[in-house]
Order: C-alpha cells, then sequence, then structure tokens
C-alpha cells in the first residue's frame, strides 16, 4: 500500500479548497482564510485600538519584564517606517533587508514593507555575529541573490561596508519620523493573497541560502493548519527566544499569535543565550502555554542547568514544547522531562514537529497531549535495504527514531524513491514530498523568470511510515556509503555522543574519499574539557566498529563552538568536512585545549 498521511480522513486532500475547512474544531476560533496577515492586523486595530499586539520580554538584573506593544502603537511605527521607505524610493516588489535585533522594530518594519506592497527580507542584526565582517559577509551574499532597494539595520555603524548594495536606513530614525505623508493609497494593510508576503532565506544546512518566496496565502494556510493541528485557543500564550530571521522564530514565533490575537511574549534571543534559564523562568512568570525550539535547545536545558536554576520554577501551563529539530533525539526528550518534572512539566507536553521554510514552516504534527511515539528499526536493514524492519528495543541492532505526527490539515505527505517518482509503501525509507497550500511555489531568482509553481515539495529528506506516523531518517545528500553499505549519520552521531567525554549534540559523521579511491567515515565530536582524549578516540572507534563493522578513518576532537552551525542550531555536515579536508578542523590531541 502506498503511504502518504493526513490528519484527519474528513479533510480534503486538495491543497487549496474550502473543503480543508470541514471538521476543524477551530474553524470559529481563526479568523476568515481570505484576510492575509497584515489584513487581520488592520481588522484588531479597527476593532481595539488600545489591543495588546505582543509583549517584548528583557532580563535586568535576573529580572524578566515585559513591555507591552499596542496594535496602535505598532501601526504608527509602521506608517513612520513606510514614510521612510517611500522616500528611498520604495515601492511594489522591491526587496527591503531587515537586520534587525528587536522586535518592535522588526514588526514595524515588515508590516511597513508588507503596506508598500514591497518584500520584507528577514536577516540577522550584526549582534548575531561574533565578527563584524561575517555579519558584512552575509548580507552581501542574499543582497547578491535578491537585489535589495533598501537595507534597515538597528544602528547606524552596521551600515559599515554596505552603502554600495542599497540604501542603508536606521531603524530608530525609521520609529522617530513622520507618518502622515505617506502617499494615498500607499500604505494599504489589505494585501491580496497571491503577492509575497516575504522572502525567507534557508538557514543553510545544506549548500547556499535559498530565497524562499513565501506568498501570503502560503503564511495563513500554514497558521491556520498549525492552529487546528495544536489546537490552539483563546486561552493559549506564546513565549519565544528564537531570532526573527529565521522561520520557526518569525512565523510560530511571533506573527502566529498575533494573528490569532492571544498574549504572545518575545524575547532577544541573546537573553537566551547568556542566560538558558530565561526561558523557563518566562515560561513560569507568563504561564505560556506552547513555545518552540530546536533540540540542542532542550539537549542544553536538561543536561547542563546546574540544580540551582530548577528552584521557584513551573512549567504546568506548558502543554506544547515544539521541538523542531531534524533529527529529533529520543535520550533528549526523556532527559528534558525527567529533569523538570520536579517543576510540573507534564511528559505529554514534548511535541516532535516536522517543518522547513519551503513549507512556510509547519508540515506534520503529532496529535497534542500524548506521549511522543518511538519506532525501533534495525539499522542494518535500514542501511542495506532502506527498509525499516521493526526490532525489540533492546536488540542490539535497534535504532531508534521518534514520530513526527501527521501531515497538518489540508495537506498530504507521501514517501517517494529517492531515485525517481514512485511511491513507496509503509516502512520503506525514501524522500519525503509534500504537498498542500502551504508549500511555496518557488525559490527567488533574481534576473529570472519564475518556473512554474511547484504542486509538490521534494524535501530532499530521508523518511518512512509506520502505521500512518511520519519518522525522520536524515537529509538524503548526507547518507553515508562506507564499506558498500548505507550508513545514517545521525545514527553515528547518537552514538559517539554517548561515549563518556563526548559533549552531547556536538558530533558530526561524514564521508571522505580515501587513497584507494573509496569513501571512509570520519567523526569530528565536540569534547568535554577535563575527558581524556585518547580514551574518548578509542572508546568512539571500538563503539563504531561494534555496531557498523567499520574503523573510522579519523576521530576528531574540538572545541564545540568549533562546530559549524546553522542558524538554528543544526549541524553542518557540509561546511565540517570541507573545513577538515582543508586541514582548518585540527585534532586537540593529548591534553591540550582542542583548537580548530
Amino acid at each position: 500500500m502506498a503511504a502518504n498521511i493526513m490528519l484527519d480522513s474528513t479533510i480534503s486532500e486538495e491543497p487549496a479548497s474550502s473543503s480543508t475547512e470541514v471538521g476543524w474544531q477551530t474553524a470559529g476560533f481563526l479568523p476568515k482564510p481570505s484576510r492575509t496577515f497584515p489584513a487581520v492586523f488592520a481588522e484588531r486595530l479597527a476593532a481595539d485600538p488600545d489591543g495588546i499586539a505582543f509583549c517584548d520580554v528583557s532580563l535586568d538584573k535576573h529580572e524578566l519584564h515585559s513591555e507591552p506593544h499596542t496594535l496602535s502603537h505598532i501601526e504608527r511605527r509602521a506608517r513612520r517606517a513606510a514614510h521612510a521607505l517611500a522616500r528611498s524610493g520604495i515601492g511594489a516588489g522591491d526587496r527591503v533587508l531587515l537586520c534587525l535585533g528587536s522586535a518592535p522594530a522588526f514588526l514595524s518594519v515588515f508590516l511597513a514593507a508588507q503596506a508598500l506592497g514591497a518584500v520584507p527580507v528577514p536577516l540577522p542584526c550584526s549582534s548575531e555575529f561574533r565578527a563584524r565582517q561575517a555579519f558584512r559577509e552575509r548580507v552581501r551574499a542574499i543582497a547578491t541573490d535578491c537585489g535589495p532597494r533598501a537595507i534597515v539595520v538597528d544602528s547606524s555603524h552596521e551600515a559599515d561596508g554596505l552603502s554600495d548594495l542599497a540604501s542603508v536606513l536606521n531603524a530608530n530614525d525609521l520609529a522617530s519620523g513622520p507618518g502622515e505623508s505617506v502617499p494615498p493609497g500607499a500604505f494599504r494593510l489589505d494585501r491580496s493573497p497571491s503577492e509575497t508576503a516575504f522572502l525567507q532565506y534557508t538557514s543553510g544546512s545544506t549548500g547556499n541560502p535559498k530565497g524562499v518566496v513565501v506568498k501570503h496565502c502560503n503564511l495563513i494556510a500554514n497558521m491556520r493548519a498549525s492552529t487546528e493541528a495544536a489546537g490552539f485557543g483563546p486561552s493559549d500564550r506564546s513565549f519565544s527566544w528564537l531570532p526573527l530571521y529565521h522561520d520557526m522564530g518569525l512565523v510560530g514565533g511571533l506573527l502566529l499569535g498575533i494573528y490569532l490575537g492571544i498574549p504572545t511574549y518575545v524575547m532577544p534571543t541573546r537573553v537566551f543565550v547568556g542566560r538558558p534559564d530565561s526561558w523557563l523562568r518566562a515560561m513560569t512568570k507568563f504561564r505560556a502555554t506552547f513555545s518552540c525550539a530546536p533540540n540542542f535547545a532542550y539537549s542544553m536545558l536538561a543536561r547542563r542547568l546546574p540544580d540551582s536554576a530548577l528552584q521557584g520554577l513551573d512549567l504546568s501551563h506548558w502543554r506544547l514544547a515544539f521541538d523542531g529539530a531534524e533529527p529529533i533525539d529520543r535520550s533528549t526528550m526523556e532527559a528534558f522531562v525527567r529533569r523538570f518534572a520536579v517543576a510540573n512539566l507534564a511528559p505529554e507536553a514534548m511535541f516532535p514537529v516536522y517543518g522547513m521554510a519551503e513549507c512556510t514552516l509547519a508540515a506534520a504534527f503529532p496529535r497534542p497531549r500524548a506521549l511522543p511515539r518511538y519506532d525501533f528499526v534495525d539499522r542494518h536493514a535500514l542501511g542495506a535495504d532502506r527498509r525499516a524492519l521493526k526490532v525489540g528495543e533492546d536488540s542490539s541492532s535497534a535504532l531508534c527514531f521518534v514520530s513526527v505526527g501527521r501531515a497538518v490539515p489540508g495537506h498530504r505527505i507521501r514517501i517517494l524513491d529517492p531515485e525517481g517518482t514512485a511511491e513507496l509503501a509503509e516502512r520503506h525509507v525514501g524522500e519525503i514530498a509534500i504537498s498542500g497550500p502551504s508549500v511555496t511555489p518557488y525559490y527567488f531568482r533574481r534576473d529570472a523568470d519564475y518556473p512554474l509553481p511547484r504542486k509538490e515539495l521534494r524535501t530532499g529528506d530521508l523518511g518512512y511510515i509506520a502505521d500512518g506516523d511520519l519518522f525522520i531518517v536524515d537529509r538524503l545528500k548526507d547518507l553515508l556509503i562506507v564499506g558498500g553499505r548505507n550508513i545514517v549519520p545521525s545514527d553515528v552521531e547518537r552514538l559517539v555522543a554517548g561515549v563518556n567525554g563526548v559533549r552531547y549534540g556536538s558530533v558530526v559523521a561524514f564521508a571522505v574519499r580515501g587513497s584507494e579511491g573509496t569513501d571512509e567515515l570520519c567523526v569530528v565530536a565536540g569534547i568535554e574539557p577535563r575527558a581524556d582524549h585518547e580514551h574518548v578516540k578509542q572508546q568512539s572507534r571500538s563503539t563504531l566498529y561494534q555496531h557498523f563493522g567499520i574503523v573510522p578513518k579519523d576521530v576528531i576532537l574540538v572545541r564545540s563552538s568549533a562546530i559549524p552551525r546553522t542558524s538554528s542550531g543544526k549541524l553542518r555536515r557540509a561546511a565540517c568536512r570541507d573545513l577538515y579536508e582543508r586541514g582548518a578542523m585540527n585534532d586537540a590531541g593529548g591534553d591540550r585545549e582542542p583548537t580548530v
């Protein structure tokens, strides 16, 4: 039987149809499906100008504070920003880069660009980079691809080295300028669903970042489907510390809560980085019911937060802890639940999900209020035959995958032959393909005709379906072929991560061409400061030989921070392999501090 998933049989499989509303439990809570995000913002503004759009959270002397921003305040700032953009010649279709770390500034300029018919392009601000040069290189690469007319930055000193690309505007000047001089009819929040809402550049886990063209209709479809799949309602409260330039932080962390009209709290990412427990303290203080994060954040809090940081926490209101990194790790979720059971975190709060920018955000959700589902399969059959044969949890060949549930309403997920178009049966591993109204039409191509909009997205991810649920295996292009066998890199990484002295979530496996013309396995592992390096190497080699019958060509030990990651914390295997092949990934050796 061919494998495809729908969340509910009462929901049509057609990508865009009014029948997708049939059987929904939350339809009365949602705005009309024909209304775009800026139009919904305008409706809420007209109904209650003093209503809260969102709260900006800050940390001052170990105390969390929230500053509410009303809908009318954001609208006034947006009008001022639109005036400045229009004076710079920004019009319909022009791209505007948003390098902004402040949520109020970001949302104001985001809406201003949309109201002018321009296309906002979220990017990191300079504070997200350790070196100013790295920030300029990132902006320059994106500007080369999309040809912006303006770049909006947090402060004037960030404009250095960018003025040759486009007009550089200071967000502070935009917020304080006049707003009444926008040409009549130029500032319109009632945008058409067919217009481009924003350009989302991928985080770059594989290859060069690509500009995903997200239409207003894609954004609304995804937020509506997510609301139904997660069972959101008027009593929910959102909290996010994720960066606004990332799809999970932008759509799931900021826009969704405003669209639904529920209390929404947004904290700068730098606060979480400096004080990771601030996330949990904010969930406690604001009684938030859902929050999103990649797998590494849950791992860090579960394994590295001191016991003293648990005092005073109450996570009993946390209904959905979205875990969006792929592949999602069972041991991390279980460790997180165990660690914070004392803070009243419910085991069923863990909510492993699947999504990507090309699908706007969400693609598959499990059922809310259910314990995570795990599947144990034979690693040998997975590598040799690409079949997920079920085995017992105690089997020496058992490999565990976590269910991410089923396709969000109105969408369809199929498993296809990676080298063809045939649809595969259950428990056969293949490429995940998604169709539905959230699937974006194409990537941005400057000075080129757009292709026909895609009807189905081939994700490049490997997965399988078992009993109707989707399980993510790994990236298709990252699959290792060593000694004639297919090896899943995440399997290698999980095994080495279990070696005493290796920092969890800081292992990368990749293949390099050996002297005899065949691929050989290499492993780079982040090391704990006082670990016995030789013991770690020996145990890593022994573990991999025991499970795969393969001795790796190299086991390199480095600082965890030396391992390349995407903006969302995912391991960049290709970048790590490139560093290794260029001789830039140096082994720590002996008792010396790891260097790279």
